[in-house]
């Protein structure tokens, strides 16, 4: 094959010439392998997006944390007064 994607005249020939069951293994073949290849970038997204999540929920989390030890500061404060 080129480096431009174009597979030359004797290797096309050459392919001609394998039986078609051959042709349609290595047909099915290389779509598992696509298949798997996609699965693994798809898996790779989705832990990012889960770890992207898990520090949204964490800073919100602590978020609600200071805001719920301030009212309560505030509430005593008040009844302090």
């Amino acid at each position: 094959m080129q480096k431009d994607g174009q597979v030359k005249e004797d290797e096309y020939k050459k392919l001609l010439q394998t039986p078609k069951e051959k042709r349609s293994y290595v047909i099915k073949e290389a779509e598992y392998v696509i298949k798997n290849y996609l699965e693994k970038i798809e898996d790779g997204q989705r832990v990012i997006a889960r770890n992207k999540l898990k520090k949204k929920y964490n800073r919100l989390k602590n978020i609600n944390l200071l805001l719920i030890a301030i009212s309560i500061l505030s509430t005593m404060l008040f009844i302090l007064k």
